[in-house]
């Protein structure tokens, strides 16, 4: 192999460690940036978009705990509280929409 290939792929590899240290670091800053807003932004206790009421935290209990019930309401409360849910929301019925697909009161409508 000559010296200027040698170099390329030096340089080559050099590139994807500096492209892969980026990628890292954006990922890790969206996920502390999202924990973050998650904890300091004010919770939300009405949908408007999907008109239902969110959920709340849970009551802790024993019984609860022991069938599963008290993950299931954090998970629950987590999913309706997310930091920009209905911006979200929005963004994702709008690409559906774009593919043709349109979502009712009760079902989801394919158009072709």
């Amino acid at each position: 192999m000559s010296r200027k290939l040698k170099r390329q792929e030096k340089r080559k590899n050099e590139l994807s460690k500096i492209l892969s240290k980026i990628n890292i670091f954006i990922f890790v800053a969206t996920l502390i940036i999202f924990s973050a807003l998650s904890v300091i932004m004010p919770k939300k206790t009405v949908s408007e978009i999907e008109k239902r009421e969110l959920a709340k935290f849970p009551k802790y209990t024993k019984e609860s705990l022991f069938s599963g019930e008290y993950f299931k309401g954090i998970e629950n409360f987590y999913n309706d509280t997310f930091p920009f849910r209905d911006k979200f929301l929005q963004i994702s019925s709008h690409i559906n929409e774009s593919k043709g697909i349109r979502q009712g009161d009760d079902e989801i409508k394919l158009y072709k």
